[in-house]
């Protein structure tokens, strides 16, 4: 299965961290030249979100979600170049298992013409707990690949697996225009750009500690201007401190899942 990650070659520690981990799993892999958001044009922004939702989100994260989904699109029609049958999409920060490659060979058996597979998934924060149905699961290795019970809260974008037709889905659709983040999969599957979602239970992939490259804090603020200037120098304590929130809460919200036999309602025959 070919792997697609898109990456900014500015951010020289995510581009040459990513490059170097997957050349080491030796991956049949492509890196796509990310989308810079300091290039985003006010008429880019206007094009992928709806009018109304640029007064309700400050312009930091209206950029980058932008940049975002403007690379990605770049992977899809990447991917869609190809007669490949399904690819795996991959984000700069991802950390993947040494067996991945038994892992996708596995997957790429498995998955559907119009469902998604996630590797990445977690929960938008600890209020949520999402069960795993046991119902119609299938092992792969010593993992389940098995449907939620819930999309709603579920989030996850720096891993997952799309067929043709669903990468199809994601552009022909235009969901960039109505959906204010690339990982609400509740929201994708609302709007008809999937019919089924399984993801590999349990999680498979750890993330690096990296700031996020979308800007969730104004960068005119007082509190980024700080943070940028402890990671940036990595002040003793505080930085430690940084990286230690950040992986306090990627374990938190990767572990609020449980196993269940109830059948899920995304567990429809097609």
């Amino acid at each position: 299965m070919k792997v697609y990650v898109t990456a900014l070659k500015s951010n020289k520690q995510r581009y040459e961290y990513i490059n170097s981990h997957l050349r080491t799993l030796n991956l049949d892999y492509k890196i796509v030249d990310a989308i810079d958001k300091k290039e985003i044009s006010k008429d880019e922004i206007r094009n992928y979100y709806m009018l109304d939702d640029l007064n309700k989100i400050f312009s930091s994260i209206n950029i980058g979600n932008t940049a975002n989904k403007m690379s990605r699109e770049i992977a899809y029609n990447e991917f869609l170049k190809t007669d490949e049958k399904s690819a795996l999409f991959l984000e700069d920060d991802v950390i993947l298992p040494k067996n991945i490659s038994e892992i996708l060979e596995k997957l790429e058996q498995k998955i559907r013409d119009n469902e998604v597979i996630l590797l990445d998934y977690r929960t938008v924060n600890s209020s949520y707990k999402i069960g795993i149905s046991t119902v119609n699961s299938e092992k792969i290795n010593n993992k389940i690949l098995a449907y939620p019970l819930q999309l709603d809260g579920l989030v996850g974008g720096a891993a997952y697996i799309l067929p043709r037709k669903v990468a199809e889905n994601f552009i022909n659709l235009k969901l960039y225009q109505k959906l204010f983040t690339m990982d609400n999969w509740n929201n994708y599957y609302n709007n008809n750009a999937f019919a089924q979602l399984r993801v590999l239970y349990p999680v498979i992939i750890k993330l690096k500690p990296f700031a996020s490259s979308i800007g969730y804090v104004p960068t005119d603020s007082w509190g980024y201007k700080i943070k940028n200037l402890i990671e940036k120098n990595k002040v003793p304590l505080f930085y430690n401190l940084i990286i230690l929130k950040r992986k306090m809460f990627h374990n938190t919200v990767f572990k609020q899942f449980y196993l269940t036999d109830k059948k899920s309602p995304i567990d429809k025959d097609y």
